[in-house]
């Protein structure tokens, strides 16, 4: 019986090791990686702005720390992916600030007669450095999107489970530019994953305000007798001439 005991204390004490010794390798190599793969921004969102600053999203693996710590991005050295010329933005920092698990990095952009009939890409890529000595491979780099037409809004993954059939990436342009104009609104800045509020700032009560109204608004557009273009249609995207759909419930 006493070497039984002693065996399953041994088994305890060496696995008790083996977890220490994993979290102690966790604390010691913090590291970084965009939360997502792609970012889209309109200058429709902002008809006045002649410049937007953009803040990415980035989450950390191991321990919270009591000082604020700096990562690295840079335009990745893959010259097909970036498309945007070096007047067209500029980069500015990243931070993770103390005691929190996720971080922010800058990047401004600004508008010209480019944008109007193109979408330029930025890549940007997170490079170690001793802050954050590891970046997850399939997660460093970020493609931005950004232009003065009509385009899939960054939130829309969030957005999409409000407006339609949930799951399915219901995107178009025309049913974009429905939402916005029953709700009055350029954008739906919805996501409560981020914790920038500044830029995420509306409420969920809000958003299901919004939906409910560009519901009924549908509804009554495709029942409108003396509309032509009735059902309304999706114009591009995967649904390209089918009718837009409303399955969603909340």
């Amino acid at each position: 019986m006493k070497r039984y005991v002693l065996f399953c204390s041994g088994i305890i004490l060496l696995l008790f090791g083996c977890e220490k010794s994993d979290i102690m390798l966790y604390e010691q190599h913090p590291a970084i990686y965009f939360e997502q793969e792609t970012y889209s921004y309109s200058f429709l969102e902002d008809p006045d702005a002649e410049n937007k600053t953009i803040r990415l999203l980035c989450d950390i693996s191991g321990s919270q720390v009591d000082y604020d710590r700096k990562f690295d991005v840079r335009v990745s050295s893959i010259d097909s992916l970036t498309t945007a010329e070096p007047d067209q933005y500029r980069l500015g920092e990243g931070v993770v600030k103390a005691n929190d698990y996720a971080g922010h990095f800058e990047v401004e952009v600004f508008k010209d007669q480019r944008l109007d009939d193109s979408v330029y890409q930025l890549a940007l890529e997170i490079v170690p450095n001793d802050d954050f000595p590891e970046v997850r491979l399939n997660q460093k780099t970020l493609i931005l999107s950004f232009t003065n037409k009509v385009i899939q809004p960054a939130n829309w993954n969030k957005l999409r489970w409000y407006f339609g059939t949930g799951a399915k990436d219901y995107f178009s342009t025309a049913w974009w530019k429905f939402i916005c104009s029953v709700t009055g609104m350029t954008s739906l800045p919805f996501n409560d994953s981020d914790p920038d509020k500044e830029t995420w700032w509306m409420t969920m009560e809000e958003l299901i305000a919004h939906a409910t109204r560009v519901h009924l608004a549908l509804i009554k557009y495709n029942a409108d007798p003396n509309n032509p273009d009735r059902p309304l249609k999706h114009d591009d995207g995967p649904y390209a001439g089918q009718p837009v759909e409303w399955t969603v419930k909340y």
